[in-house]
């Protein structure tokens, strides 16, 4: 049985809508709450949603192609995986904020940028290392669902294609352990030879699933993976709200 056939799924996502998933949200929410305003006042700039009152409408095809070459762009780009992965979850985003209000800018621009360099240097699983727990560049409030983020956008190529790095989040990691039997925790902490193997499964099902008619992006498998973490954790919570109902 193929990955595909695992996951449920009739196809993985094409490219272009690879490129164009994204969310709604507030850039307010950001620049209320982020010191650095260099780093928020692209947020504005963003195509207004669909939805209208003041939301603006972000793209994975807006951060692959973000420039991340100096401090600034880290920063934004740092904001931007933020705002990608909250989306409107409004009440979410003052705890993940304190990734901002409580490092200083220049903190967080140093930690980042060797970080990055080793990323281009030595690779995604490297750079994975730097930032996690207990590693050089770790950054506090800084988790790896949202390193794995920047990690992803900043490894990109000029066209948009991923590089090696890719996101590895709890509900990646839901299915992997749930579909792929993986031992894995769902919540992390995860070590670089897990995030390692992960990008080796998720860049080689992209090859075998490929065809001549329909390549299929690394992240697409991320994407599908993710997708099936969440209908997962979805299931649990109405098994669990309907176990309470239950006289």
């Amino acid at each position: 049985m193929g990955l595909r056939d695992r996951l449920g799924v009739d196809a993985f996502w094409t490219p272009g809508e690879v490129l164009t998933h994204g969310f709604d949200f507030r850039p307010r929410w950001w620049q209320q709450r982020v010191p650095a305003e260099g780093w928020t006042a692209w947020l504005s700039d963003l195509p207004e949603a669909n939805r209208g009152r003041q939301y603006r409408h972000i793209t994975r095809s807006d951060l692959l192609t973000a420039a991340n070459g100096g401090p600034d762009d880290v920063g934004r780009l740092l904001v931007g995986s933020y705002a990608w992965g909250t989306g409107d979850r409004a009440f979410l985003v003052g705890r993940r904020a304190q990734v901002f209000t409580k490092n200083t800018t220049e903190s967080t621009t140093a930690k980042l940028v060797k970080a990055l360099t080793v990323l281009r240097d030595q690779g995604p699983a490297k750079a994975y290392e730097m930032l996690a727990l207990g590693g050089e560049q770790k950054l506090p409030y800084l988790g790896p669902s949202f390193y794995t983020k920047l990690l992803y956008f900043a490894d990109a190529r000029p066209d948009a294609q991923p590089g090696r790095a890719l996101i590895l989040d709890q509900f990646v990691a839901i299915a992997l352990k749930e579909v792929e039997h993986w031992d894995i925790t769902e919540r992390g902490p995860w070590g670089p030879d897990q995030y390692q193997r992960w990008l080796e499964f998720a860049h080689n099902h992209a090859r075998t699933e490929s065809t001549n008619q329909a390549a299929v992006r690394p992240d697409a498998i991320e994407a599908a993976m993710f997708r099936k973490g969440w209908a997962i954790y979805q299931a649990r919570i109405a098994t669990a709200r309907a176990a309470r109902r239950q006289p």
